[in-house]
Order: structure tokens, then sequence, then C-alpha cells
């Protein structure tokens, strides 16, 4: 079992694991918007149930430990700025 943290702090930025009752937030701060979504593998989202589904599969795979999404909040305003999603590798990496 992969040891993940929930939160992960730096200077300039939060990064906590989403809970549902966030995605009013993420869908206003970004998850709606074109300029953002335009270079995305995704599209924005057209309304609050959609980000609540997308959330539901971030925690589904975390808890699978397949893919781990944290959401990214500025320390300084703790403005929601963006997530992050980081998978597993199914595939060893050796490090020589």
């Amino acid at each position: 079992m992969i040891e993940v943290p929930d939160e992960i702090r730096t200077a300039r930025i939060l990064l906590r694991k989403p809970s549902v009752g966030e995605a009013p937030l993420m869908f206003s701060a970004y998850a709606q918007d074109p300029a953002v979504t335009r270079y995305l593998t995704w599209r924005p989202h057209a309304d609050i149930a959609e980000t609540r589904a997308v959330i539901d599969r971030f925690l589904a795979a975390w808890e699978k430990q397949e893919e781990f999404c944290w959401l990214l909040f500025a320390s300084d305003t703790a403005q929601m700025i963006g997530s992050h999603l980081a998978g597993v590798s199914v595939y060893p990496c050796p490090i020589s």
C-alpha cells in the first residue's frame, strides 16, 4: 500500500485531497472556464453536477490507489488555483 498524504504544504501552495463538497468551488474557480481548459485533455464542465462526478472519480481512484488528485490553493489567500493528478505506474522504473 502506498502512503500518500492528504495534504502537502509549501511556502506558497497547499495541495489537498478533494472532497465532494468542494465541487462548487472547483467549478467556479476553473472547471467551467474555456480559457483554462483550452489546452487540457478535458472540456469545460457544463454544470456543478459534472464537477461532482469528476471529484467522485478522483476519490474512487484514490481509494483504489490508482491515481491521486490534489486541489491546489494559494497559501496566502486560500484561493483555489487548480489541481494536480499523479498516477501510479504499473511498470517498474529502475534507477541506476
